[in-house]
């Protein structure tokens, strides 16, 4: 059997999958940056920055892709200058034909995402989500079919996504009754003849679907429905599905402080500042990867004793240890490179016939520090 090539958008499609685009702040600027989505791909470098040293590194290995955590482009382009860090950067990429894709913020609130990795690596348990929240929007899909042809229609919108809520799939109501339509002028109809009324036992059925999903399940209707011209209907419903973007979870066994900052600093590799009382008792830890210090109430709010975080403005060290509560900063790198870890493995077991590369800078240059 011929093994299909990979190209830049099967890659994509798998990031809208691990970390879809819906779960990134509306700040952020994810997907593919620079590149050709219908380039063949037969290696891939997984990188926590956009570095030069990242770029120069796929160059040399032979990748046609590059998926980092933060993004190269921020601001409309006017000029791309090649005596500057960015402009040098996309002529590398350009250069040597990589396709650059960023995850971001999806792939901080993502499942299995940059959090829960910092929650693995810390040997947290019972994780649980607090803090900043992004919220997907849900629509009401109510398509009106034949009775004979439900099961079929309920099928293949399930199978594009529609009809999940919670743990459940195919989810779906429906009610019966009667659909009149007179098939026009150069009409093609299912049922009945041209310019005569008919009249045909119906059902109305109702399916929730995420604002993801939509395009994919508007598809599956028109290729599952047995009429030339489905009638349907789509609403916006109140209530979306919110996505916290943090993580919070239990310790085996409660230490304190000054113990548990060691095994922060252990486990991640890094060189950790603390504030807070060296024998308070740690027994939940509230993590979140990066730039997390502003979430330190929330993090007191979840019931959490300290949080671990990448970094730390002095007015919320200041503010958060006179109120009693503890903070650990870890360093960006270190809270963010164990998300690269897990998601560079993600991408080896989807895709076995491409080689995926994780890049791990030497300490003290490219945006790690020592």
């Amino acid at each position: 059997m011929v093994k299909k090539d990979i190209v830049v958008k099967d890659i994509l499609s798998f990031i809208e999958e691990v970390a879809p685009s819906n779960l990134a702040f509306s700040w952020d600027k994810i997907g593919l940056q620079v590149g050709n989505k219908n380039k063949k791909v037969t290696k891939c470098l997984v990188t926590l920055d956009r570095s030069l040293g990242a770029i120069k590194k796929a160059a040399h290995l032979g990748c046609e892709c590059i998926v980092a955590h933060h993004p190269l482009i921020w601001d409309p382009l006017k000029s791309i200058l090649t005596d500057t860090h960015q402009g040098e950067s996309i002529e590398m990429l350009v250069k040597y034909g990589i396709s650059f894709i960023a995850a971001h913020t999806n792939l901080d609130t993502a499942a299995g995402g940059v959090n829960d990795a910092l929650c693995e690596k810390l040997e947290l348990m019972d994780i649980e989500g607090f803090g900043s929240t992004i919220t997907e929007k849900f629509f009401k899909v109510v398509v009106y079919v034949p009775e004979k042809s439900l099961d079929t229609l309920i099928d293949g919108m399930s199978g594009a996504g529609a009809g999940e809520i919670g743990l459940y799939t195919r989810c779906g109501f429906y009610t019966s009754g009667k659909g009149t339509f007179i098939p026009g002028d150069g009409s093609d109809p299912t049922i009945g003849s041209v310019g005569k009324a008919e009249s045909v036992d119906e059902c109305k059925l109702e399916m929730v679907c995420a604002e993801r999903s939509l395009q994919n399940v508007k598809s599956a209707i028109y290729k599952n429905h047995p009429y030339e011209e489905p009638a349907y209907d789509i609403y916006n419903m109140v209530n979306g599905r919110e996505y916290p973007l943090s993580r919070y979870g239990k310790l085996k066994e409660e230490c304190i402080l000054e113990k548990f900052a060691e095994h922060v600093s252990e486990k991640l590799d890094t060189v950790t500042r603390t504030w807070g009382k060296p024998d308070s008792v740690i027994r939940k830890v509230a993590v979140c990867g990066g730039s997390g210090g502003f979430l330190w109430k929330d993090a007191l709010k979840s019931g959490a004793q300290v949080l671990v975080t990448g970094e730390v403005k002095q007015d919320v060290a200041l503010e958060a240890s006179e109120m009693g509560f503890n903070i650990i900063e870890a360093g960006h790198y270190a809270t963010e490179q164990p998300g690269c870890e897990v998601l560079s493995k993600k991408l080896q077991d989807s895709f076995k016939n491409i080689k995926v590369h994780l890049y791990v800078p030497e300490k003290g240059v490219q945006g790690r520090p020592f």
